[in-house]
């Protein structure tokens, strides 16, 4: 696990946005726990325990750990005070209550595969992001087959078949693009278009 966070300016009351991908390492489950713990609630935690693979209870933990630590640095409300609720999609966003009522809004989003974590926030509206990570070794989907798929567009099929680059990269480029616009819209997935 990283660190470090970035360190956190004023833009002198104007729009801002932070960005972080963060990369997990080799740290094992139970040593995540052990910092985590103080800071997520109890749901999280169960949540996290009901996962099956270790990989993806890390993501989650680590996912849940950056949105809480960073959205504190950014609205200075104590980490232990910040409270989430979601929109009929799914979406997460701050609850703003009791004295943090002041405080200034945010929009984030989070996103993670393979052994990142990336997350973004804004003052300025709404904020989506999507990364996808590979290597040789995971099992692929079928490319071909799932840019035949009515997720595409006409125009993105074209691109999918006939673009620059190799198949999988003009595939990520999409996909990726596609999922972080739903998630700027808070749809998410469940609200896929062509």
């Amino acid at each position: 696990m990283q660190s470090g966070l970035p360190e956190l300016t004023n833009n002198h009351g104007g729009p801002t946005a932070i960005c972080v991908i963060w990369e997990i390492g080799d740290v094992p489950v139970g040593d995540l726990f052990a910092v985590v713990a103080k800071i997520l609630d109890k749901p999280t935690i169960e949540r996290c325990n009901r996962l099956y693979w270790e990989k993806d209870q890390k993501r989650y933990l680590c996912s849940h750990f950056l949105r809480r630590v960073l959205l504190s640095k950014l609205t200075g409300m104590p980490k232990d005070e910040i409270l989430f609720a979601t929109n009929r999609f799914g979406k997460p966003y701050l609850i703003y209550g009791g004295s943090h009522r002041s405080a200034e809004k945010w929009n984030f989003n989070v996103s993670s595969s393979g052994n990142r974590v990336a997350f973004v926030a804004t003052n300025a509206g709404q904020c989506g992001i999507d990364i996808e990570t590979f290597s040789g070794d995971e099992r692929q989907p079928d490319l071909k087959q799932m840019s035949k798929a009515d997720i595409f567009s006409g125009r993105e099929k074209e691109f999918l078949i006939s673009g620059p680059g190799s198949l999988k990269e003009r595939f990520y480029q999409i996909w990726t693009l596609k999922e972080a616009y739903l998630k700027y819209t808070g749809r998410g997935l469940g609200g896929f278009i062509s």
